[in-house]
């Protein structure tokens, strides 16, 4: 039987020990899952540097957030966005013509309302650049967890 958590680390940044902490508690409550929402909490390298947040956990974080729970046998299932819900993506401009909708010349005030918040927040599936980097983003987070 399934007894997961939602962990939402784009609106909770933990720092590493409350978060391995946390771990040992959902443990003791029973917790076996726990599903980790990470957007730009991730630490995404290379080309998809931009992407990983200031307080983005680091590599090594990562690896002892992943090596923990497998020790407490609690499975981590790392939630990626993939069409939907990506304004953290779109909102750099190296990606921003990969939304839906965005078309070159387009103005500024369809790209972000008047507070600066995105207004496109969708990948557009069709786009072959897209496709390519949603498999980069895939493939960093995968490698991160090996069980």
């Amino acid at each position: 039987m399934i007894k997961g958590v939602h962990i939402d680390f784009r609106a909770q940044k933990m720092k590493i020990k409350p978060l391995l902490a946390l771990l040992d508690q959902l443990k003791s409550w029973g917790f076996n899952t726990v599903l980790a929402e990470y957007m730009d909490g991730f630490p995404f390298e290379g080309e998809l540097a931009c992407l990983a947040g200031e307080d983005a956990m680091t590599k090594e974080e990562m690896k002892q957030f992943v090596e923990k729970a497998h020790a407490l046998e609690i499975e981590i299932i790392p939630l990626l966005q993939c069409f939907g819900h990506s304004y953290w993506i779109l909102r750099h401009d190296e990606f921003v013509h990969l939304s839906e909708g965005y078309y070159v010349g387009m103005p500024e005030n369809e790209i972000h309302d008047d507070a600066g918040i995105m207004r496109l927040c969708t990948l557009c599936p069709s786009k072959p650049d897209g496709k390519e980097l949603y498999g980069k983003m895939v493939s960093q987070v995968m490698a991160m967890h090996p069980h």
